[in-house]
């Protein structure tokens, strides 16, 4: 009977170490599953960083094109017309459509630079998330380690208080008149010395 009783609280303390661990080991794929998504999403984050860099650089020497023709074009217009191109008004105005184009470039690489900016901190929020995720789920994982140990525990000392408590001394004089009747066998204090148990 007893030695049924402690297999029965070692099974049960057993079951209790591995759904412990079972539900660590799930709270970590869970984690790191969840991690590894955030990391993917940063590193995409990263890509469109860049991506608006050259972006930015392509429409940048677009504009800078573009500036170089208007420039030519008005040099040519002020020639074509008998002004002076490199002194007085035509000079003015070829100034000031450099400055314009200037400023207007200046405005693309700053956007593209800002964009930039943006997608690094977004890729760097999502980096720390997955850290914070994967923390999360070594803790998850330790604690249901712990409750599983505490809970075998918790069985093996509800086991042995049971089978100590069904020990009485009322319960050993029953062992003992039995042994009268039916022999050592059933005496358990006889069947250590011979050792049955």
């Amino acid at each position: 009977m007893c030695t049924l009783a402690t297999a029965l609280t070692a099974v049960s303390a057993g079951a209790s170490l591995y759904q412990g661990y079972a539900s660590g080991q799930s709270a970590m794929a869970q984690a790191d599953a969840q991690a590894d998504a955030l990391e993917r999403n940063a590193e995409i984050s990263r890509a469109q960083g860049h991506d608006a860099i050259e972006r930015g650089g392509m429409e940048e020497l677009r504009l800078r094109r573009q500036l170089a023709n208007l420039r030519a074009n008005q040099r040519t217009q002020a020639a074509a017309s008998g002004i002076d191109i490199n002194s007085g008004s035509a000079l003015d105005v070829q100034n000031a459509s450099i400055s314009e184009g200037e400023f207007d470039a200046e405005a693309v690489r700053f956007n593209a630079a800002r964009a930039k900016w943006g997608y690094d901190t977004q890729a760097d929020n999502m980096i720390a998330q997955a850290n914070n995720a994967r923390a999360i789920g070594r803790s998850a994982r330790t604690n249901a380690l712990i409750g599983g140990v505490a809970n075998a525990l918790g069985t093996v000392g509800t086991g042995l208080y049971s089978s100590k408590q069904n020990y009485s001394p009322l319960t050993e004089q029953l062992f003992d008149d039995r042994s009268k009747y039916w022999g050592p066998i059933y005496n358990s204090i006889e069947r250590k010395r011979r050792g049955y148990v």
